[in-house]
Formats: structure tokens, sequence, C-alpha cells
């Protein structure tokens, strides 16, 4: 990461990234469904790495379209999480109101994520596509079934837990932590798809297609108790 992070020559770094997404695409097994590393650390470790090459290309050449996609898309997910609480909590008094029974049996789960279909790619193409000469459909197939495996979600609610995170603070820590975005507060769902992830900023800005999951759990051991 040292020499990634002093690398100033963008056509190093491109020859960088091609070399580490040839190896991910190997370490990985990956055939657009399935992935079956030999070794799970090594290519989480291979996407990291890959995530601190694409982060350092859009550092020294960001361009005014680059920064206003990010802006664009921090406020859309900023509203994303917005309307995915107040859904949480209005479905959460609609259960409260058929409860009653022995204990409460119910449990929402709600997840607010994003997905990737390799076979229906919806990336928003941009003119910087060529610069970084990523594999973008690949990477993004093969990092999002990761977080699939390793149960890794962008927001995740459960019961009465609302993830409201976004307090007017600037998430702008880890890789986000830029002279350019100083000017910006960046959500938390942001931070955690670019920090916590392995979704570089370049990737966050070709990603269109999040969803919201919710997911009514009933214990039905508790309901036999009473009837």
């Amino acid at each position: 990461m040292d020499i990634i992070s002093k690398e100033a020559n963008a056509e190093n770094l491109r020859q960088h990234l091609v070399d580490c997404e040839e190896s991910i695409v190997q370490q990985s097994k990956y055939d657009g469904i399935l992935i079956e590393p030999d070794d799970e650390t090594e290519l989480c470790r291979l996407l990291e790495t890959r995530c601190d090459i694409l982060n350092r290309m859009f550092e020294i050449h960001a361009t005014d379209a680059e920064l206003n996609r990010f802006n664009y898309v921090n406020e859309r997910l900023f509203q994303l999480t917005h309307n995915f609480n107040e859904w949480h909590l209005h479905l959460n008094q609609q259960i409260s109101a058929i409860q009653g029974l022995n204990g409460e049996p119910f449990e929402l789960r709600t997840t607010l994520d994003y997905g990737h279909n390799p076979d229906n790619p919806q990336l928003y193409v941009m003119e910087e596509d060529s610069y970084y000469g990523s594999r973008w459909n690949e990477m993004l197939g093969i990092n999002c079934i990761m977080c699939e495996n390793t149960h890794q979600n962008a927001v995740f609610c459960s019961g009465e837990h609302i993830c409201d995170m976004d307090d007017g603070k600037s998430w702008n820590d880890g890789a986000l932590r830029m002279p350019i975005h100083n000017h910006i507060c960046i959500c938390y769902l942001v931070h955690s798809l670019c920090v916590h992830l392995r979704y570089s900023i370049p990737d966050l800005l070709r990603m269109t297609t999040f969803y919201y999951d919710y997911n009514l759990n009933c214990n039905s051991d508790m309901i036999k108790d009473v009837l």
C-alpha cells in the first residue's frame, strides 16, 4: 500500500491494476455466479489492493465530471438511507399493532445493500472508464459475492435498531479523507461501501443497483406456547 500511495504515474498504476485484477480472477475461480477461492484471505487482500490502486488513480486524476458524480451519488445514498429508516420505523409500528401474544414473536430484519448482476450489469458509464481500465463487471461481481459470503451489508437493521449514523458530521475517513472531499458531508452508506466493503471510489461512481430487503421472522415455538 505504501508504494501505491506514493505512486504518481497513472500508467504504472494502471499496470498494477491489470496485474491485480488478473490475480483476482484466477484466485476467485469466478464463473459469473460462484466463487470458490483456494485462499479467501488472499482474495480479500487482492480486492483491497485493487481498491487502493483505484483510489490512488482517482486521487491524482479526479475530473469535474467525477466530482459531480460523487456529489450526486452521495446525496442519493443519503436520501436512500433516510427513506429506508423511515420505512423500517413504519413497518415496526405496523408489527407492534398485531403483536400482543406471549412475548414478541415477530422480528423485523431489514437490509439496504448493493446488488450486482453480471449478466445484466447496470453500471454507470463514464468517459474516465478508459483511464482506469478496470474490469468493472467482473470485479464488482466478485466483490459483491464476497460480501454476501461473509454476511457483510452496507446498512443493516434488526428488530428495534435503526441505523441512524447520519448526524450531520461527514464520514470522510479512510480512503475518503481527501482534500477534494472537504466541502462534502459524506454519508454513512458511502463510508461503509468505500471503507469497510472493499469498493473503491471509482466503483462507487459506477454503481446504480441498490435495494431494500425486508424479512419478517416469526418464532413459531413462542406462538405454539400460547395456542
